[in-house]
C-alpha cells in the first residue's frame, strides 16, 4: 500500500449525498435522518467538541436523528493535494447513504464544502458555523446553504482589556498566518486605530514560539497581551489554541486577553469571548427545523447578530491584581466561589458573638485601665505637691512619712494591677484575632467537606442504579484525595494557630520556667501576633541557632517581645509605612542576648531617657499607654535578673539590647 493510499485511509472525512428533508428523499424506506458533522480540526481542540454539544443539545431529543462524524483535521495537514485525496474516500463512503444535512464547522472545511459541494452532495442543505468573513453574495447561487457566522469581536475584548488595565504601556498581539490568524489579524489592525495614543503595541503574526514567549517574558505586570490565535508558528510547528495560551501565560507577568471562551481556564484572564458551544446551538436549531419542519435554508437567513459574551476567569482576575468591578456590565465572571459567609452563615454568628463576648470583655479592661489611670494621675498630681506639703507640715514629718510610704505601697499595688491589665489586654487582643484567623482554615475545612459529601451522595446514587462507570469511581477517588488534602491541611493550620495560642495562654497565667527552643518559641510570638502583623507591610527577619534551648520564663519573654511589636508599630512609622524588624538571639559565655531592632523613625536623645519611665509616651490618646517599655524593664531587670539598653538615632532606627545570665543549670 502507498504512502498517499495509508494518508488517504488514515484522514477521511464524512461528507454526504443528497437527502434533504425539504426535498425528495433518496430513501424513502427508511425513516431516519442522518446528519453529518464536518470539522476542519481533530477532535482534540475543545472548539470542535463545544460545537458537537451544542448542536447535539439541539437535537438529542430526536432519537430518530443517526449522527456521522468526520474531520478534516487541517491544523495538522493542509493543502490542495491532501484535501483533493479525501474526495474519492468520501464520495466512497456516502454516496449511497441519503443524508438530511451538514453541519459545517470553520473556514477550512466550509471551503471544501463550497468546492465539493456538487461532486459529494449536491442540494444537501449544508449549515454553517464557525465561519468567519462569510460573504452574503455566496447565498444567490447556492440556497442550500445557511449558518452561524462567528464574528469574533476584537475591539470588544481590547475595549474590555484597556478598562481592567486603563495605564497600560505596550500591547502584545499574538496570531499567525492561518485563515483564522488572517482575519483576527485584520480586526486587530482596525481596533487598534481606537488606541490611546499613550499605548505602543507589538504585532508578531508570522514568529517562532521561542519569539513569542521572548516578548511575552518582556512585558510588565502592567502591561497587556492579546491572544488571538496561534496554532502554528514560522517554523511549522503546530500546537492547540489552548496550549500556545498556556505557554504564553506562563512565561509572562502581564494578563492575557483572547477571543474564544475555550481559553477560559488555560491562563486567560478573559475578554468578549466566542463560544463554540452558542454557535453549535444556533446551528443545531437551524438543523433541526430544517429536517423536522421540512423548511429549506434558504427560508433561514444567515445569523451574523454577535452571540458574543463578556467571560473573565475570577482566579486570573485575581492573581493579576484586576478590579472586578471594572468589568463590563453583564460580564460572567467564573471559578468565583462563594463567600465565606454564604457558605458558613451558622459559624460566621456563631464565632461573631463569641468576637462580641470578648469585644465586651476586652472593652470592660479597657474601663478598668482607664480608672486606674486617672488614680494614678492623681497619685502623680500628689507626688508633685508633696515637697510643699512637707515643708509646710515640718512638726508632723513622722506621720507625713508614713503617710507617703503608705500612698507608696498603693502606688506600686495599682502599678501591678496595671501591669496585669495590659498582660489580659493583650491577651484579649490575641483571642480576637486567633479567633478571626481561625475562620479561613476552618471555612475551607467545611467547604471541602461539603463538596466531598455531595460528590459522595451522587456516586451513591449511581451505585443504586447500577450506572456507576469506573471513569466516575476514579474521578470521584481523585476528588476525595483531592479533598483530604485540604481539610487535612486547614485542620492543621487551625490546630497549630490553637496550640500556639493555648500555650501564649498558659505561659501568661502561670509564672513558672520551662525549658523552651527559642527559635521555636519566637516563630509562636510571631504566630500568636500575625492578625495585627499581616495588617502592616512590615517584614521580620529572625537570626536565633536553631539548636539553642533555655530554661526561660516564656511568659516573660512573650511580654517583651510583644511589647517591642507593638511598640514599633505604633511609634516607629507612619500608616503604610513598610519597615524592616530584626530580631537576634545568640549565647556567649554563658550570657543571653537578645538584640531587637526596627530601621523605622528613631528617638531623640530626650526621648531616650525617660523611654523606661512609667507612664510616659509620645503617642498618648493615640494608642499608647506608656506601661508598655516600662514593663519590658521591670521583666528584664526583676524578673530575668539582666539588664537592657536602648540605643535610638533620629530617622534611622531603635534598638535594645537585652542581656540576661544562665545559672550553671542552662536557665535564667
Amino acid at each position: 500500500m502507498s504512502f498517499g493510499t495509508r494518508l488517504l485511509m488514515l484522514l477521511l472525512v464524512t461528507l454526504l449525498p443528497f437527502s434533504p428533508c425539504w426535498a425528495q428523499q433518496a430513501d424513502t424506506a427508511s425513516p431516519l435522518h442522518r446528519v453529518l458533522f464536518l470539522h476542519s480540526y481533530s477532535p482534540e481542540f475543545s472548539w470542535v467538541r463545544d460545537i458537537e454539544r451544542g448542536v447535539l443539545e439541539e437535537l438529542e431529543p430526536h432519537p430518530e436523528v443517526a449522527y456521522y462524524f468526520e474531520y478534516l483535521d487541517t491544523k495538522h495537514f493542509w493543502g490542495k493535494e491532501y484535501l483533493n485525496a479525501l474526495v474519492p474516500s468520501l464520495r466512497y463512503k456516502y454516496a449511497h447513504l441519503p443524508l438530511s444535512a451538514v453541519v459545517v464547522s470553520d473556514d477550512n472545511a466550509f471551503l471544501f464544502a463550497l468546492e465539493h459541494q456538487q461532486d459529494l452532495f449536491p442540494h444537501t442543505p449544508i449549515v454553517f458555523c464557525g465561519l468567519n468573513d462569510f460573504d452574503p453574495s455566496l447565498l444567490q447561487t447556492t440556497p442550500w446553504l445557511t449558518g452561524v457566522e462567528e464574528k469574533v469581536d476584537v475591539a470588544g475584548t481590547l475595549q474590555a482589556a484597556l478598562r481592567l488595565r486603563p495605564n497600560a504601556k505596550k500591547l502584545l498581539i499574538i496570531t499567525d498566518r492561518t485563515i483564522v490568524g488572517h482575519s483576527t489579524r485584520r480586526l486587530a489592525l482596525e481596533a487598534l486605530t481606537a488606541l490611546p495614543p499613550t499605548l505602543s503595541y507589538q504585532l508578531l503574526d508570522d514568529a517562532t514560539l521561542e519569539e513569542v514567549l521572548q516578548a511575552a517574558h518582556a512585558l510588565s505586570a502592567d502591561d497587556i497581551i492579546l491572544h488571538l490565535i496561534f496554532n502554528i508558528d514560522r517554523n511549522g510547528r503546530m500546537f492547540t489554541n489552548d496550549e500556545s495560551l498556556q505557554l504564553v501565560a506562563k512565561e509572562s507577568a502581564a494578563p492575557v486577553f483572547g477571543l474564544w471562551d475555550t481559553a477560559i481556564g488555560h491562563g486567560l484572564v478573559g475578554g468578549l469571548l466566542t463560544s463554540g458551544y452558542t454557535q453549535g446551538k444556533e446551528a443545531g436549531s437551524l438543523v433541526r427545523q430544517i429536517i423536522f419542519e421540512n423548511k429549506a435554508p434558504s427560508q433561514f437567513p444567515v445569523i451574523s447578530e454577535s452571540v458574543n459574551r463578556y467571560a473573565f476567569d475570577y482566579r486570573q482576575l485575581t492573581a493579576h491584581g484586576l478590579d472586578v468591578e471594572a468589568l463590563p456590565p453583564g460580564s460572567k465572571v467564573l471559578f468565583r466561589e462563594p463567600s465565606f459567609y454564604e457558605a458558613n452563615r451558622t459559624l460566621v454568628w456563631s464565632v461573631s458573638a463569641v468576637i462580641l463576648l470578648l469585644t465586651i470583655l476586652v472593652i470592660s479592661l479597657l474601663f478598668n485601665i482607664r480608672h486606674r489611670r486617672r488614680v494614678e494621675n492623681e497619685i502623680r498630681l500628689l507626688n508633685l505637691h508633696l515637697e510643699e506639703r512637707v515643708e509646710e507640715r515640718t512638726q508632723s514629718l513622722q506621720e507625713a512619712n508614713n503617710s507617703l510610704n503608705r500612698t507608696m505601697d498603693d502606688l506600686q499595688k495599682a502599678r501591678g494591677h496595671l501591669v496585669e491589665a495590659e498582660k489580659m489586654a493583650a491577651l484579649g487582643g490575641l483571642v480576637s484575632g486567633v479567633a478571626h484567623e481561625i475562620n479561613t482554615p476552618v471555612g475551607n475545612s467545611i467547604t471541602a467537606a461539603s463538596f466531598l459529601a455531595g460528590r459522595t451522595q451522587e456516586l451513591l446514587q449511581k451505585l443504586k442504579e447500577n450506572q456507576m462507570k469506573r471513569s466516575e469511581l476514579e474521578d470521584f477517588l481523585d476528588t476525595s484525595a483531592k479533598s483530604g488534602e485540604i481539610i487535612v491541611g486547614n485542620l492543621n493550620r487551625a490546630s497549630e494557630l490553637i496550640r500556639t495560642f493555648k500555650q501564649t495562654a498558659v505561659d501568661q497565667q502561670v509564672e513558672e520556667k520551662r525549658l523552651v527552643n527559642m527559635l521555636t518559641y519566637l516563630h509562636e510570638v510571631l504566630l500568636s501576633l500575625r492578625p495585627r502583623l499581616k495588617k502592616t507591610k512590615h517584614t521580620i527577619e529572625l537570626d536565633c541557632p536553631d539548636d539553642l534551648n533555655v530554661t526561660i520564663y516564656p511568659g516573660a519573654l512573650w511580654q517583651i517581645l510583644t511589647n517591642f511589636i507593638m511598640n514599633t508599630l505604633v511609634h516607629a512609622y507612619e500608616p503604610d509605612e513598610a519597615g524592616l524588624i530584626q530580631i537576634a538571639v545568640s549565647l556567649e559565655e554563658q550570657q543571653l542576648t537578645l538584640r531587637y531592632r526596627d530601621n523605622g523613625k528613631g528617638m531623640p536623645e530626650e526621648v531616650q531617657k525617660k523611654v523606661f519611665e512609667p507612664f510616659f509616651t509620645t503617642k498618648r490618646g493615640s494608642g499608647g499607654t506608656g506601661l508598655g517599655l516600662h514593663i519590658v524593664y521591670n521583666l528584664v531587670v526583676f524578673k530575668l535578673k539582666g539588664t537592657i539598653l536602648c540605643h535610638s538615632t533620629p530617622g534611622k532606627g531603635t534598638e535594645f539590647i537585652i542581656t540576661a545570665p544562665l545559672n550553671p543549670e542552662g536557665g535564667i
